[in-house]
């Protein structure tokens, strides 16, 4: 499963969890983080920012 259609770039640990969580139960045995995990000098809430800087994000995931 990948949490892009569900999230885009809004997401942080909880709401992913809880995505996993709902996908096990539906007998996902992959879960994929796709864009927006990284970007910690130019977060990558957008198209526009983040690309190039492979530093996790902590303020979504810590």
């Amino acid at each position: 499963m990948n949490n892009w259609g569900a999230t885009y770039f809004d997401f942080d640990e909880p709401k992913l969890t809880r995505i996993n969580d709902d996908a096990a139960k539906m007998g996902f045995e992959l879960f994929l983080l796709d864009d927006g995990w990284f970007g910690k000098k130019y977060p990558r809430n957008s198209d526009n920012a983040g690309l190039g800087d492979w530093q996790t994000n902590t303020a979504k995931l810590p």
